[in-house]
């Protein structure tokens, strides 16, 4: 097996600017971190997000993807994303006070 350096291009491409704004502007506006409670619900909302994107959007693209769809791969994604939530609630926290 051989690996070409030309056989692969970088193409230059500008970033999706209103795309960008309106993520900017919703995860400003909204403040979800007033409890343990919403952030838990919250990072909940993001694994499921997250499980639903990689297991049902890109399974398109990648179709070895669906076969790891199942109820304990969508608990890993909300243990993630509960697990990133509290983290981020406590990094936050300690960044404000010191």
């Amino acid at each position: 097996m051989e690996l070409h350096s030309h056989s692969h291009r970088l193409e230059p491409r500008a970033p999706d600017w209103p795309a960008a704004a309106v993520s900017g502007f919703a995860a400003g506006t909204f403040h979800f971190d007033s409890s343990v409670g919403m952030g838990l619900l919250v990072g909940a909302v993001f694994g499921l997000a997250m499980y639903l994107l990689n297991f049902y959007a890109i399974a398109r693209y990648f179709p070895w993807f669906a076969d790891l769809r199942g109820w304990m791969t969508m608990a890993a994604h909300l243990i993630f994303g509960m697990t990133a939530a509290i983290m981020y609630r406590k990094l936050e926290r300690q960044d404000l006070l010191g």
